[in-house]
């Protein structure tokens, strides 16, 4: 990564060490541009001078949200401005191909240690090209509710996996910690994927930039958010309980972007489902593993 942080980023800490909800965020009186920033590390599109009107939420919009069924969503498309590639899929995936597991037997060649949203890719980049020898070992994935957790727990996960005696390889963003796993990083002399988040090295840094600049006001999804939306988002953020708080929440946004990893027809509809939940036009860019693909076959080449 060519910077620690997201511009703009900020921690705040909250009154107890346990894990706070996401709903709290809004209760707590945290501005809709901070839970931007905690949810996509990027600034908010307010921030980016957009949408700087003030108000009162709609509650009969609110009210009438649709449910998150795909019968009730928009349907996909495309920008009608153009839009920057997306680099080419990095990790060979012959279709019908079949990799080995790792046996627990063997000893590592790689250890990965990943955050748990990126459990399914990586055991998908694994298999399909028989890295035999690749251990991945995922903390939990809701760390990022409170990201000044996660350097220290990568901490502590790599001194559990040294004995194993294999290089390691951190399979994280700086994902909103402000420089402090980066610091845990070099202080343990391990390397870390590029990027400030799982969308950036997704996409491809500069095409995620390019992204951003287009549209700032844009929600970003990868195949784990689509299957995951309704716990992460909706019950998360307390709108299944709040519905009033959804224009605190989302006013600013102007579209979703959905970085897909690996689409099916399924994901398509849960992804529709979403978008139409957040009343917003959705884009579908097929983004494949990205460099968590490439990164991963560069160390075990």
């Amino acid at each position: 990564m060519s910077s620690p942080a997201s511009p703009g980023f900020h921690l705040v800490r909250t009154h107890s060490p346990e894990e706070e909800p996401l709903a709290n965020w809004g209760q707590r009186g945290q501005s809709p541009e901070w839970i931007h920033e905690r949810l996509h590390g990027v600034p908010s599109p307010q921030r980016r001078g957009e949408g700087q009107g003030e108000g009162v939420p709609d509650l009969d919009r609110v009210n009438s949200l649709a449910p998150l069924e795909p019968g009730h969503a928009k349907t996909p498309h495309r920008s009608s401005q153009p839009s920057p590639p997306i680099p080419p899929h990095p990790v060979p995936l012959p279709s019908g191909a079949r990799g080995r597991r790792f046996s627990r037997q063997s000893p590592p060649t790689l250890v990965v240690i990943a955050c748990g949203a990126l459990a399914r890719e990586l055991r998908a980049i694994v298999e399909t090209n028989a890295l035999d020898g690749v251990k991945i070992a995922c903390l939990p994935a809701k760390l990022h509710n409170r990201p000044q957790l996660i350097p220290e727990a990568v901490r502590r996960k790599i001194h559990a996996l040294r004995p194993l005696g294999a290089p390691i390889f951190c399979a994280y963003g700086d994902c909103g910690t402000g420089g402090l796993l980066d610091a845990v990083l070099v202080e343990e002399r391990v390397e870390r994927l590029p990027g400030a988040h799982c969308y950036a090295f997704y996409a491809g840094l500069d095409t995620f930039d390019a992204l951003h600049d287009e549209e700032p006001g844009t929600f970003y999804l990868t195949d784990f958010l689509v299957r995951h939306f309704r716990r992460l988002l909706v019950e998360g953020l307390g709108l299944d309980r709040h519905p009033e708080l959804f224009d605190d929440y989302f006013r600013h946004y102007r579209r979703v972007v959905w970085l897909a990893q690996a689409p099916t027809d399924g994901l398509r509809k849960e992804a529709d489902a979403a978008a139409g939940f957040l009343r917003l036009p959705l884009e579908i860019r097929d983004t494949g593993f990205g460099l968590l693909g490439s990164e991963v076959l560069r160390r075990v080449a």
